[in-house]
């Protein structure tokens, strides 16, 4: 309701500080443009033995970014010009209530997760380089994505990147795409370090369409 100029609920639970804070983000050159969308609200604790109480909670949401120096609101390489946001809360229980909230901060999901994911479509060069100039170009199941990650070992100063080609109907999810390449980056690290109880962190993520035939010259 902020975002879209209507501050008044917002402003009854925070101070001025915060609301300012929570609507532009520290050092970034833009804020959430008007109409937002929430799509998931997750609760990551509570805490009823502090004084005042304490509740953090965050939410995902999806819109467009408004930029300070157009005044309007530009694509940041999303699809369709949209990306996906993540707001952090902390909410305290002052006396018999309600809640205020005490500090928030929103960032992109890239941000938040610490990595960039990208879907995107084959090339045809990446095409030509994967199957060679003898393809048959044969139907099997299923589309074919190869999913493909950026990672590092940062105490042992270590980076590589892991792939798998999966084949499923459907491009897989940033969260699909996360849980099929980590088994294969605990692999990698494995085969280069050793076993040991290492914690090899993604710095990007991309999962890319498969073409089935042969482009077009």
């Amino acid at each position: 309701m902020a975002v879209d100029g209507d501050g008044e609920a917002l402003a009854a639970i925070a101070s001025p500080d915060t609301v300012y804070w929570l609507l532009n983000p520290v050092r970034k050159p833009w804020r959430v443009a008007p109409g937002p969308r929430v799509t998931g609200i997750g609760i990551s604790g509570l805490d009823v033995e502090k004084d005042p109480p304490e509740l953090l909670f965050s939410f995902r949401f999806e819109g467009r970014m408004r930029f300070a120096d157009s005044g309007s609101g530009q694509a940041d390489g999303a699809a369709e010009g949209e990306t996906i946001f993540v707001g952090v809360l902390r909410m305290t229980l002052p006396g018999p209530g309600p809640w205020h909230l005490s500090s928030g901060h929103v960032s992109t999901l890239d941000e938040h997760l610490g990595y960039v994911f990208t879907s995107r479509r084959e090339s045809p060069e990446e095409y030509r380089e994967r199957t060679g100039p003898a393809s048959s170009g044969a139907e099997v199941a299923g589309r074919g994505y190869l999913i493909v990650a950026g990672f590092a070992e940062h105490d042992e100063r270590f980076g590589a990147r892991a792939e798998i080609e999966v084949r499923r109907e459907t491009a897989p999810t940033r969260e699909e795409a996360e849980a099929l390449i980590w088994p294969v980056i605990d692999e990698v690290t494995a085969a280069a370090l050793g076993e040991g109880d290492w914690q090899p962190s993604v710095n990007w993520l991309d999962v890319i369409e498969l073409l089935d035939e042969p482009p077009e010259a």
